[in-house]
């Protein structure tokens, strides 16, 4: 994945608004608030009242309101603006709203927040399971939801159905399934070709947009091409050929067949302390296990840490104390998947 510089990545958001997307998801937590401080700039041109800027704080880890306060105050300060459309409590778990953020009086700072029109809306995004996500979902305190949602984990459908059966926004991320479903897998080819679309991305996307409980995709572009990709594919607002539904399930239910690692790339498992890139092993592990790709997984393995675009250390750097392993939502366990690694990729 390509790692864009702060200008292309302004460039970038501005080629999106000009293409027509007008709601942009970030938080305090991707690249050290520097998301934040990029996507302020980007916008800093647009007519605020045309555009959604969503952001997320991890109010779990707040000790307190005044906490609270001064890191919100702070992701005003890099986006440059005085309100945010939708503020995201960011990685929400049940246990946390009952133990932390309600006791510790989170919600009425943020009450504060939507009267004096800092904050349009409340939402929270989640890893949490789906029964936990559906007891948050009835405390009646949220405006909007993101939650995971691609052809490889539908786990959430229920909850997104529950969301928007209560008129909630519903925000779907990693609809390509963290990258996963980007590429060419002849796992899908009779879906795709079945579906009528252009490629396997286009199958992937599609298949969120037009489930009746999903009102916007975050996808995460990182260069102008999967722009144009994306927002081609979003104009499309035709159903998928209802022949190829019976091929989606097969190739579904084939992929699970093989599937023995689900990590989703949301690097909530960085920064490892040795600086070993744990996604981006897992990524390589998964290509040569799940998707038949074992010569391009080595020599991606070979160039981690070598070329700027595969930074980081590789998993032979791991020395297994399990930070990783503690912070990854989807409980995985990543030593062991990091030791994998090193066994059939080498030092």
């Amino acid at each position: 994945m390509e790692v864009l510089s702060p200008g292309q990545a302004v460039a970038l958001v501005r080629q999106a608004w000009d293409a027509g997307i007008n709601i942009y998801d970030t938080a305090a937590a991707y690249g050290s608030g520097q998301s934040e401080v990029v996507l302020g700039a980007a916008l800093r041109e647009v007519p605020r009242g045309q555009v959604v800027i969503c952001t997320k704080l991890e109010a779990n880890r707040c000790a307190s309101r005044e906490e609270f306060r001064y890191w919100f105050m702070a992701s005003l300060a890099r986006l440059g603006v005085e309100r945010v459309d939708i503020l995201f409590l960011h990685g929400l778990k049940l246990q946390s709203w009952e133990e932390r953020i309600l006791p510790r009086g989170l919600d009425r700072e943020w009450a504060e927040w939507l009267a004096a029109g800092r904050v349009g809306s409340i939402g929270f995004s989640s890893h949490d399971t789906p029964d936990n996500v559906r007891n948050l979902l009835a405390t009646g305190c949220f405006a909007a939801v993101i939650l995971q949602y691609n052809l490889l984990d539908e786990r959430y459908a229920g909850a997104l159905a529950e969301a928007h059966a209560r008129g909630m926004g519903t925000a779907v991320m990693g609809p390509m399934a963290g990258g996963l479903l980007a590429g060419e897998d002849s796992v899908w080819a009779e879906a795709v070709t079945a579906s009528g679309v252009r490629d396997q991305r286009e199958l992937a996307l599609r298949y969120v947009l037009q489930q009746p409980f999903v009102d916007v995709a975050l996808a995460g572009v990182t260069d102008f091409a999967m722009l144009h990709h994306c927002t081609v594919t979003a104009e499309k607002d035709t159903p998928l050929a209802a022949a190829a539904r019976p091929l989606i399930a097969r190739a579904q239910a084939a992929h699970h067949c093989r599937q023995s690692i689900y990590c989703t790339f949301c690097k909530y498992c960085l920064p490892c302390p040795h600086g070993v890139n744990v996604p981006l092993n897992l990524k390589v592990l998964m290509l040569a296990e799940q998707h038949q790709a074992g010569v391009v997984a080595q020599r991606m393995y070979e160039r981690i840490g070598v070329d700027p675009l595969l930074p980081g250390k590789t998993a032979v750097f791991c020395t297994g104390c399990g930070q990783c392993a503690r912070r990854c939502p989807q409980k995985l366990d990543t030593v062991d998947l990091l030791h994998r690694t090193r066994r059939l990729f080498g030092p």
